[in-house]
């Protein structure tokens, strides 16, 4: 835990959350972490050459598993493999890595720490194997947290980062671009990306120049450049100056030559103050006379773009489905893309290999040799959904091994909020490393919990959004983890989707988290053991007031305003807290507002069921209005139910 997160929590300034300060100073003190590493190493700097400062920073980081004074088992490095990957050699002394490239050799040293044999050697058919961080959804990384990660990442032999970046970098004279969202600094970007260097890692800049731009078109000053809310305007003089400023400003900050562009889901393009400004046109037509401008101006640059690929899948389809296997890509849509582009084939979806290979051909028929990139499952939620993970993750990375593809990436994207842990992508991030290097089996073994929870505790939180028997290829998995804690108590108009099962399975899921709790104390283990504590009573009173209610229960109601609301009222606060705290640890202030807002709205409501049952309980003939309509399902039971905070929050 850092100390920005332990200051955090000491002195909360949240205005929703009475604080009871020496709970907060209690709990605090027994998260210190105490376990000692079991093996202790020396390096042998004379062999470490250009991979010296990344290793000085990763022993700096660990100096319990890296003493000063030496361990008693000595690593060496050797670049002496002819193809990506290492090899670990057993030494008088220790252990010898030879390695083919950096980011090999940092991979060989994760194994090494992890006691692996890899006598044999363990190669990757992927000259880039990446990770794309959303930076930009709500929550924005600070840069210590970036190099936190990035040494995690490193140890697992992952070599580009991808920051998902929509407005939160700095553009000289545009002072409303990014404005108030935590955007950073040109000296704050060149500091992540030398850091990765260190650690033979390429950070890649990943940006928005068409769609997903709302947050900039929102202020007046970009009004003028707006076709709809959310996107630019085509063939406007003014969107072209403002491209040209993003792509001086990030190509200063990053050696890296390659950006991706975006320009995806670009949904209603010429169909706003286009439309009005210039008459009807073909979206495609637009799409396309604006990819070649953005080509042209990363080609005047020296730029290598990618950008999203399903538009042309789209545009095959009846239904706009990006996933339609009646698609037909029209051979002038294939003729059309310009060649300096590469596609990136996005799939989070699907866990039957098969259908990765039928969309990888279909890209290769565009005449492109696509990037992959698989989905974490963390948006959504608040802790990273691994069996949905897993299992699309393991199916697209098998198609993509199998295919000769040479580029793969894994996405840790922050939708609707971006409330989600972010030490709980890690075990995400290490199955898709091994994906790549064929050890899936070993993903466990291979995880390193040195400054984290062990991999079996992380999985826990993971089953807190289990597999219903109505996940459905091509769609989201279940979210029951975020939505039953935001939907609202009083209108209760997800009744009928609340699974009954709930209260006892997120009991038994805290006693197994605080069984790992007392082995290994940990925030963000608490975090997530608060949240299934607050979710079992929370879950309940969704499923037994409307009931209750409207079968007249006055025991019954006078039991959940005695005991459940106050428990469901003190979970809350509770989880708010440690909330916090995690956000503090990881993330700069702005954004936490929006969360904030959630938790206090959320006080709120379950202080006005409350009152209504407190008026109710004293005078029946006092009615509860909400409580009397009948509750139905929104959907059939062949689909599932994954919500957002607006849908869950309000019926309105």
């Amino acid at each position: 835990m850092s100390i920005g997160s332990l200051k955090n929590w000491e002195d909360p300034t949240t205005t929703c959350l009475p604080p009871d300060r020496q709970r907060e100073k209690t709990l605090m003190n027994t998260l210190i972490k105490t376990q000692e590493p079991a093996r202790r190493f020396s390096l042998v700097w004379e062999t470490a050459g250009e991979l010296t400062g990344g290793l000085r920073e990763i022993a700096a980081s660990q100096p319990e598993r890296f003493p000063a004074e030496g361990g008693e088992i000595e690593i060496s490095f050797r670049q002496g493999e002819d193809r990506p990957g290492f090899r670990l050699t057993r030494t008088s002394s220790g252990i010898e890595i030879s390695h083919a490239r950096k980011c090999d050799a940092f991979r060989g040293l994760g194994a090494a720490i992890m006691g692996a044999e890899v006598a044999a050697g363990e190669y990757t058919p992927f000259s880039s194997l990446g990770v794309m961080l959303d930076v930009s959804r709500n929550a924005v990384l600070t840069v210590e947290s970036l190099k936190r990660l990035f040494r995690h990442f490193a140890l697992m032999g992952v070599n580009t980062i991808q920051l998902y970046m929509e407005d939160v970098y700095e553009i000289e004279g545009e002072p409303f671009f990014g404005y108030c969202r935590g955007r950073y600094r040109k000296e704050e970007l060149q500091e992540i990306d030398r850091y990765g260097d260190l650690l033979g890692i390429e950070v890649v800049p990943c940006i928005q120049t068409l769609g997903h731009l709302e947050k900039i078109l929102q202020w007046p000053a970009y009004a003028a450049l707006a076709d709809t809310p959310a996107v630019l305007l085509v063939d406007d003089p003014g969107v072209r100056s403002l491209i040209e400023k993003m792509l001086d400003a990030v190509s200063s900050c990053f050696r890296s030559r390659r950006i991706h562009v975006g320009m995806d889901e670009a949904h209603g393009i010429g169909l706003g103050r286009y439309r009005l400004l210039n008459g009807d046109r073909r979206p495609f037509d637009l799409l396309s006379t604006h990819l070649r401008t953005v080509v042209k101006l990363c080609s005047e640059r020296g730029l290598q773009p990618m950008i999203w690929s399903d538009m042309y899948f789209r545009l095959g389809s009846a239904t706009d489905d990006y996933y339609d296997r009646e698609s037909q890509v029209p051979a002038h849509v294939a003729a059309e893309i310009p060649g300096p582009v590469d596609l990136v084939y996005w799939d989070y979806y699907h866990s039957d290999p098969e259908f990765y290979v039928d969309w990888i051909e279909r890209h290769r028929k565009l005449g492109k040799e696509p990037v992959f990139a698989a989905g974490a499952w963390c948006w959504g939620r608040f802790w990273t959904c691994y069996p949905r993970a897993f299992a699309t993750i393991g199916a697209g990375m098998k198609s993509a091994r199998e295919a000769g593809l040479k580029e793969a990436m894994l996405t840790i994207w922050g939708d609707d909020g971006a409330e989600m842990d972010p030490v709980s992508i890690l075990p995400a991030v290490q199955y898709f490393a091994e994906c790549a290097y064929g050890t899936a089996t070993e993903a466990a073994g291979r995880f390193d919990d040195f400054d984290i929870p062990s991999w079996d505790a992380l999985l826990v939180g993971g089953e807190l959004d289990p597999n219903t028997g109505h996940e459905y290829e091509g769609g989201h998995s279940t979210n029951f983890g975020q939505w039953v804690l935001w939907h609202d108590p009083l209108l209760n108009f997800l009744e009928k989707h609340v699974p009954t099962e709930m209260p006892a399975r997120c009991e038994a899921l805290a006693e197994r988290l605080a069984h790992f709790q007392e082995r290994k104390p940990d925030l963000h283990l608490e975090f997530i053991r608060q949240l299934t504590v607050t979710l079992a009573v929370k879950s309940r009173l969704h499923l037994d007031v409307g009931r209750m209610y409207r079968d007249r229960d006055r025991a019954g109601l006078g039991r959940m305003l005695g005991e459940t609301v106050p428990q469901t009222l003190e979970g809350v606060r509770k989880l708010a807290l440690l909330h916090r705290a995690v956000w503090g640890e990881w993330h700069k202030p702005w954004g936490w507002d929006v969360i904030e807002r959630r938790y206090a709205g959320l006080i709120s409501r379950l202080e006005s069921l409350r009152t209504a049952l407190e008026e109710h309980c004293q005078d029946e003939a006092r009615r509860i209005p909400e409580l009397e309509e009948e509750p139905r399902p929104l959907w059939t039971e062949a689909q599932n139910s994954f919500f957002t905070y607006a849908r869950a929050s309000s019926s309105m």
